[in-house]
């Protein structure tokens, strides 16, 4: 799973939407009622920031 989404995100960074995508996930994160895309867009965010962070 994380394979498939790092190509996702590679492809993302490819097009130059990397920073609209986490941006958009930021507002998922913060306004979504449905808790399962709330909680999954978190652990988005935190597995960003933590590669960001930890290389």
């Amino acid at each position: 799973m994380l394979y498939r989404n790092g190509l996702c995100f590679r492809f993302l960074h490819l097009q130059g939407l990397e920073d609209e995508f986490i941006e958009h996930m930021r507002q998922v994160a913060e306004y979504e009622k449905d808790l399962r895309y709330k909680s999954a867009a978190a652990n988005f965010l935190k597995m960003n920031d933590k590669n960001k962070i930890g290389g």
